[in-house]
């Protein structure tokens, strides 16, 4: 599932997706698929404080260096 949402988003990068993209974080287990949609949640500023708060306790560092940097820039 997360690799058609992760596909669906490449192909349709918009703040549209955003409630997509916060299942797909919340409901995978993958960190590198998780480090994905980070990624473009935070390419279409889709990350809400509290999700960047909830990442920047993730299991990956790549995640956590993400919402850092969206909590730097004050990314919503």
């Amino acid at each position: 599932m997360g690799f058609s949402i992760s596909n669906i988003c490449r192909e349709n990068a918009s703040s549209n997706l955003s409630d997509l993209l916060r299942w797909d974080y919340e409901n995978n287990p993958c960190t590198l698929c998780r480090s994905d949609t980070v990624t473009r949640m935070l390419g279409i500023g889709a990350l809400s404080p509290r999700l960047i708060s909830e990442c920047l306790h993730d299991a990956n560092e790549e995640i956590r260096q993400l919402a850092q940097e969206a909590a730097s820039r004050g990314t919503e």
